[in-house]
């Protein structure tokens, strides 16, 4: 396995939810498998340590550091990748059916504005973790600019904080959902 050190958006009340959804959203997909045994477990475990790994985006963060705030998390790879093959799962199948061709059905209406509201929030999920800080990210683990912190940082991590806080939010404001 490969940790993926990321930062995210420190707004603890949206994760719960998009921690639920990623849950949600991962078990929908592995269920509505063709193959619903190796499959599907594979997709609950990695929708576990998903959420597990999400769990401090879900907590307020500690007073004393730097803003905006962002939160530290470690994701497997393999497990971002899987919530990504997830939501394109259950976004295709809220595409239009195709005439003439068995089984693409689209989804009646109730459901499919519950689906495809689940299927937005996996995408800016997997975006988020999929986001790498780059040497930003060095920069601040080298300071320790990734907490909370007693003494002022330097101007150099001040600077690599602001420009990654700036990447993280622009994608967060885009891709949320009203």
């Amino acid at each position: 396995m490969n940790g993926l050190w990321r930062a995210l958006p420190a707004v603890p009340g949206e994760w719960i939810r998009l921690s639920s959804a990623v849950g949600l959203g991962m078990a929908s997909a592995g269920g509505s498998a063709q193959s619903s045994g190796p499959e599907a477990a594979a997709a609950l475990a990695a929708a576990g340590r998903l959420q597990r790994a999400l769990a401090p985006a879900t907590r307020r963060p500690p007073p004393g550091g730097l803003s905006p705030g962002l939160v530290f998390v470690t994701a497997e790879a393999e497990d971002v990748a899987a919530l990504g093959v997830a939501a394109r799962r259950l976004g295709a199948g809220l595409l239009p059916a195709e005439p003439g061709v068995s089984g693409t059905a689209a989804p009646t209406v109730g459901l499919s504005g519950r689906l495809s509201g689940l299927v937005w929030d996996m995408a800016l999920v997997h975006a988020l973790l999929d986001l790498d800080p780059g040497e930003d990210g060095e920069t601040l683990r080298c300071w320790g600019a990734d907490g909370p912190m007693v003494v002022g940082p330097p101007p150099v991590a001040v600077a690599a904080h602001r420009r990654l806080a700036a990447r993280v939010y622009a994608l967060w404001t885009t891709g949320r959902r009203e």
